[in-house]
């Protein structure tokens, strides 16, 4: 018993932190019309990488955004190894905001930032000025939860980090993200969580939790958008590196994303 409230302690501890005419004027009239299309798509996407983002614009531009870019596959790779992620199409405005930022070529260079052996990876961030020169240019913005009771927050879940303070309806931070590692739980355990913090869990996120692990008492508090697909052992070896005391590094975990 003691041993089960020492891992609910430490969980609220974690926890709160796109007819006539000659062949020569065929052939001019394409050569128009293909320079005609090809400035249109150039202009199109350099007011696509100058919109300054506003938690008033940010709705609308990530829904067509969305559509316009449909891809769900990613890869992120450290020194530790590489990690292919699937975008969840459920989640829409957080896979176009993701994808955006990855255009964007935000995240090459970042780091994982904050690290929690048995609990998560979080990156996105970085003490080098160039990051906080990239969030200047995109924006300051927030934009809505899209919490979804088969999203859960089991090992290798992508999950979006938020603020607690003053946001009662829990909308999304957008430049910073953690992946679940966690640990499996026993039914007695898992139980024991669940009450503590009054959450309510389907019989098959259940055995999830059970067989795979996770952080169940995040699920409807942050929004899981994705999950890692092949590349486990990565989590677990940027899980294992050693860290200050706010968590973060000793020796900076850096990152490239690239879609694939």
């Amino acid at each position: 018993m003691q041993y089960k409230l020492h891992i609910i302690l430490s969980l609220i501890v974690v926890f709160s932190t796109l007819s006539s005419c000659d062949d020569s004027g065929k052939s001019r009239r394409k050569s128009i019309k293909h320079t005609k299309v090809t400035h249109t798509k150039s202009v199109k996407q350099k007011r696509e990488k100058n919109v300054k983002l506003t938690s008033l614009n940010v709705v609308e531009f990530l829904t067509k955004y969305g559509k316009q870019h449909p891809e769900t596959d990613i890869e992120l790779s450290t020194k530790f190894g590489k990690m292919r992620i699937k975008l969840y199409k459920n989640t829409p405005l957080h896979r176009a905001n993701f994808l955006y930022l990855i255009n964007q070529k935000y995240f090459n260079g970042t780091y994982f930032h904050r690290v929690v052996s048995g609990f998560m990876i979080q990156g996105g961030n970085s003490d080098d000025w160039a990051t906080s020169k990239k969030r200047a240019k995109i924006g300051s913005y927030k934009f809505p939860a899209e919490m979804k009771e088969k999203n859960i927050h089991k090992k290798g879940a992508l999950s979006a980090v938020r603020t607690y303070n003053d946001n009662p309806e829990k909308k999304t931070s957008p430049y910073e993200f953690f992946i679940v590692q966690g640990h499996t739980f026993e039914e007695d355990m898992l139980e024991a969580v669940l009450e503590t913090y009054e959450k309510k869990l389907s019989t098959t996120n259940k055995n999830i939790y059970k067989k795979i692990g996770g952080t169940p008492h995040l699920d409807g508090e942050h929004t899981v958008f994705g999950e890692v697909v092949s590349g486990f052992d990565v989590i677990d070896k940027i899980s294992a590196v050693k860290t200050d005391g706010k968590e973060w590094p000793i020796s900076n975990v850096i990152m490239n994303v690239k879609i694939l």
